[in-house]
């Protein structure tokens, strides 16, 4: 069964059943929303410093010529 097919049965129901069902369905969302917490910033390793511990201040020339060079593009 749909959801279209429930909300169809829905309006068939007597407006007090319906009320009845709308407040028993309010009811279970209010006892199983989430707590609302304050979003926080997400902490990041500090991926610079992972790098320079690895590989210390090497730096590299023209990156496209190594790239080519590696690709045997020459």
């Amino acid at each position: 069964m749909s959801a279209m097919d429930i909300l169809e049965q829905l309006k068939t129901l007597p407006p007090a059943e319906q009320a009845a069902f709308d407040r028993l369905l309010r009811q279970w969302q209010s006892a199983h929303a989430s707590p609302k917490s304050a979003p926080h910033a997400r902490q990041w390793p500090d991926f610079l410093a992972r790098l320079r511990n690895i590989y210390g201040n090497k730096t590299t020339g023209d990156s496209q010529s190594l790239i080519s060079e590696l690709r045997g593009d020459r």
